[in-house]
């Protein structure tokens, strides 16, 4: 389990560097072809990393007690409507 934040954190590095290649293809008048390949590694990523993060959260709700796992809830909620 250690591992897997470095697994999501190098899914999330290559997500943004074909965002990046996609980007320029685009601002390039680039193929459409590539474009199209670009879209879909994109969108098999994103799944990919959707499923990594579930996967983490169900690793925390086992790992700790229901009112750990409630307060660690609250604090992530918090944290989002700060940003």
């Amino acid at each position: 389990m250690a591992s897997m934040p470095v697994r999501r954190m190098a899914v999330e590095e290559e997500t943004v560097a074909l965002r990046a290649r996609l980007r320029e293809l685009i601002l390039d008048g680039g193929d459409m072809a590539e474009r199209e390949s670009l879209i879909k590694q994109i969108g098999e990523k994103e799944v990919q990393l959707l499923g990594m993060r579930a996967k983490c959260v169900d690793a925390f709700r086992d790992k700790l007690d229901k009112e750990q796992f409630a307060r660690a809830v609250e604090l992530y909620r918090q944290g989002m409507k700060a940003q």
